[in-house]
């Protein structure tokens, strides 16, 4: 036996296949509505977001503009700094130099200063009297170079064994780029003991190792020395 159809269920089907399309042309309608916004509204974005780079480019100007700046104060706080600090440098060197004048003045006698190529005879006070000194030269052996004194005992008794403190390197230049401090902490020393006894109304040649220095490097020279005893004839 067929089945009856409800009344009423054709119009209903109906219905719904109507509202559908009026709710899909009215979505499509307002689709279109917003793209229309949207281009007549797109030069105006446009206009914005290009004065917005605008803005941003003048901005990025300014602070390059400012950072230049800054950089030419500071190039000019070092350069200022560092003209201070050569003139500080300078100042100090000569200072060191008068120092040095005053020390060699003070201690008159007890420190003989010799360049290398000096032939001078210099007084040298000790702790039992005072001596002569006098620089011989400087000869390259091979393996170390020597220095050779002429070390003159004025007195009628010997000297029996004493001990020579040498300094040398390089001579000081006052105008050069290396202080006064660094010179002397480039200097090199030695401490020699000898046996050897210093004959009375003489001079005596004594020989010390500068172990492997460049004799054209010594330059600067000085010497303090130390008498062990003395030899005195018995009556």
């Amino acid at each position: 036996m067929a089945t009856m159809m409800k009344s009423g269920a054709v119009p209903i089907r109906g219905g719904t296949r109507l509202l559908l399309a009026i709710l899909i042309s009215a979505t499509f309608t307002l689709s279109g509505c917003d793209k229309l916004r949207e281009l007549a509204h797109g030069p105006q974005i446009i206009k914005k977001q290009q004065q917005e780079i605008t803005a941003l480019h003048a901005g990025i100007h300014r602070l390059q503009q400012q950072l230049d700046g800054v950089r030419q104060d500071l190039k000019t706080q070092n350069i200022n700094i560092d003209q201070k600090f050569t003139a500080l440098d300078s100042s100090l060197n000569s200072l060191a130099t008068k120092y040095a004048g005053l020390d060699s003045y003070v201690n008159e006698h007890k420190i003989s200063v010799f360049q290398n190529d000096s032939k001078s005879v210099q007084r040298l006070d000790t702790n039992l009297g005072s001596f002569f000194v006098s620089l011989d030269g400087i000869t390259a052996n091979r393996d170390h170079s020597q220095l050779t004194l002429q070390v003159g005992n004025p007195y009628m008794f010997e000297i029996s064994g004493f001990s020579l403190h040498l300094t040398y390197g390089v001579a000081f230049d006052p105008s050069g780029h290396v202080s006064y401090d660094d010179w002397q902490r480039s200097l090199k020393s030695t401490y020699e003991p000898f046996k050897e006894h210093l004959k009375p109304g003489q001079w005596n040649k004594i020989e010390v190792s500068l172990g492997k220095t460049n004799p054209d490097e010594v330059k600067y020279i000085t010497v303090t020395m130390v008498v062990d005893n003395v030899v005195l004839r018995q009556k």
